[in-house]
C-alpha cells in the first residue's frame, strides 16, 4: 500500500475508530501484550494491513514495543529480547 491511501481517513478508519480501539484495549486488559506496560498504549494491526480490522488481527502494544515491532519488520531481523514473545503473539511474519 502506498502512503497516499492513508491520507483518506475513511479508507483506514472504517471499523477502526475509538470504540474498536477501546474494545481491543479492554480485551487486552489495558496492557501491552509484550511488556505489560500500561503507558502510552496503541492498537496495532498484526499483519500491518490497516484495512484489516478483525479483532484477531488487532493487539494492544505500548509505543516502545510498537516501534520495536515496526523496526524488526523493516530490518527483517528479530530482537533477541522480544523474539519468543513476538513470535507467539504475532505469529511468523
Amino acid at each position: 500500500m502506498n502512503k497516499s491511501n492513508f491520507k483518506n481517513k475513511k479508507y483506514w478508519n472504517d471499523g477502526f475508530g475509538k470504540k474498536t480501539k477501546a474494545k481491543i484495549r479492554g480485551r487486552d486488559k489495558n496492557k501491552c501484550r509484550i511488556c505489560y506496560s500500561k503507558i502510552k498504549l496503541v492498537v496495532h494491526h498484526k499483519n500491518e494491513n490497516r484495512a484489516d480490522n478483525r479483532f484477531k488481527n488487532l493487539i494492544t502494544l505500548c509505543w516502545q514495543c510498537h516501534n520495536v515491532i515496526h523496526g524488526i519488520r523493516r530490518m527483517k531481523q528479530k530482537s533477541k529480547r522480544y523474539n519468543i514473545k513476538l513470535i507467539k503473539i504475532l505469529g511468523e511474519y
